[in-house]
């Protein structure tokens, strides 16, 4: 069913001002279509139109929606795929296990200059072992804006058990899911959205042939993150894997979302700031 993203009845009409003036842009948001049985989405001039059976139709106007996450159970048109490439929508696929299965995203032939700067940190011979160094950084990060100070009140074998979860997740990234595993689609979703609205790819290929993933190594964070804090996000213990609700589930992410939208920003930033002094040192 859709979340976030109230429908209208009727198809909206362009924007218009007697005076002439561009009337200000409403705040865009993610359109969660995660359907049960077989839906279908087609598209207006400015609107996608989704078709349900034994449901109105329903209206979504293209100037409020941020990027979609759907599942296979959604068959698109070529109007409704077009219209979301010709402004810049991400469309994310959710599989049954709530990984992202992929997405789409229009073509990309902006010269932007942090593109040259990445392929030139890819040309390095040692490139792989420089970004490994960086997200072991980053996940250090992670733990210190997650647990500010050390739990001195716990037991010693609590503590100690504690630091070796601690170490274990900034060596391999692994670390206790407590949020439903949904969430891992969705926070791709995001990812992907903000990549391509500074410019950026998913995915980078050096010259050894091994890709870097930065969508997946953001998304890691930030899901290590909503697993560390979602239990004071809900105030009382934390959101159980089983969870069914989905719709639940999607609303505390975007709660989380909206409270750390600071948090994707400064692993980007930190990443391009990793990326300029490696070229700049290789020069």
């Amino acid at each position: 069913m859709p979340i976030t993203i109230a429908s209208v009845t009727r198809p909206p009409a362009p924007p218009h001002s007697p005076h002439g003036a561009t009337p200000p842009e409403p705040a865009r948001k993610p359109l969660y279509i995660l359907a049960s049985t077989q839906a279908r989405m087609k598209a207006g001039s400015n609107y996608l139109t989704l078709i349900r059976a034994g449901a109105a139709v329903a209206f979504y106007p293209i100037a409020r929606i941020a990027h979609v996450i759907c599942n296979r159970r959604l068959d698109w048109s070529g109007d409704a795929l077009a219209l979301c490439l010709a402004h810049g929508i991400t469309i994310t696929w959710i599989g049954d296990d709530g990984r992202a299965l992929g997405n789409s995203q229009n073509l990309d032939d902006d010269p932007h200059p942090v593109k040259n700067i990445i392929k030139d940190y890819m040309r390095q011979p040692d490139w792989t072992a420089r970004f490994g160094k960086w997200l072991v950084h980053r996940r250090r990060t992670v733990l210190a804006a997650c647990f500010p100070r050390a739990n001195w009140w716990e037991k010693p074998s609590v503590a100690e058990k504690t630091e070796a979860v601690r170490y274990y997740f900034v060596r391999t990234g692994w670390h206790e899911t407590r949020f439903p595993e949904a969430g891992q689609g969705w926070m791709r979703a995001r990812i992907l959205d903000h990549l391509h609205r500074n410019g950026l790819r998913s995915v980078y290929w050096g010259i050894d042939g091994n890709p870097l993933e930065l969508a997946r190594h953001l998304a890691a964070l930030l899901w290590a993150e909503l697993n560390f804090g979602c239990g004071s996000l809900l105030g009382c213990g934390s959101l159980p894997a089983s969870c069914r609700d989905t719709q639940l589930a999607a609303r505390f992410f975007e709660d989380w979302a909206r409270q750390h939208a600071d948090r994707l920003p400064l692993h980007l930033g930190d990443f391009k700031r990793h990326v300029w002094r490696s070229v700049c040192r290789w020069h």
